[in-house]
């Protein structure tokens, strides 16, 4: 499936990624995320046939992507490798601890053939999420044994801000301020009934 850059923001760089899968054959997790094999860094690029992967040792689990910043993420392009993953799901976190799924998930791959020299992402658009961390879960995969792999994932998305919530038991500022008026209104109150 070829597929090219969208409005949905630009692609997000310097990602990185852990996972509770493990790797082998000399095809390590940084792979997913440092564009090798790319012919470009950004989701319309091909992927050529010998160009490195991820190659994991179950057919499920999952990757954590840590996108370095808070963003608006709209879309992940995902290069699937042959016998590779062929279902997973999406959740989205601001803290790297508490994730929350993302609509439209899970979604199955197509399983890219053995023969072809050179692969497209799979792009999956969904409504903005604001995230520092996406959890991407594999459900399962096309391979027969317990292997899997995948060659690039990448995010679309812009620079987010977020609206700062004061920590449990620390007044806000506006707390303060409405404390204030009612302790000057009670020493009014106090001194006019004298």
């Amino acid at each position: 499936m070829c597929a090219g850059p969208t409005a949905s923001g630009a692609t997000i760089t310097g990602v990185t990624v852990t996972s509770s899968i493990g790797e082998c054959c000399g095809a390590p997790l940084a792979n997913l995320t440092n564009g090798s094999g790319l012919s470009s860094y950004d989701p319309s690029a091909g992927h050529t046939r010998i160009g490195q992967s991820w190659i994991g040792t179950a057919k499920t689990g999952f990757f954590d992507f840590n996108l370095n910043g808070l963003f608006s993420v709209t879309q992940i392009a995902v290069w699937n490798a042959p016998f590779g993953v062929s279902q997973y799901s999406l959740a989205a976190s601001t803290d790297g601890v508490t994730y929350t799924p993302i609509s439209g998930f899970p979604v199955l791959l197509t399983n890219p053939s053995t023969n072809d020299l050179e692969t497209f992402a799979e792009i999956q658009k969904f409504s903005p999420v604001v995230a520092s961390n996406i959890r991407m879960t594999l459900l399962d995969g096309y391979s027969a044994s317990n292997n899997t792999a995948l060659r690039e994932v990448m995010f679309a998305g812009d620079p987010a801000t977020m609206v700062t919530v004061p920590e449990p038991g620390i007044p806000s500022m506006a707390g303060l301020g409405l404390a204030a008026i009612f302790m000057v209104r009670a020493r009014y109150r106090n001194r006019s009934a004298h």
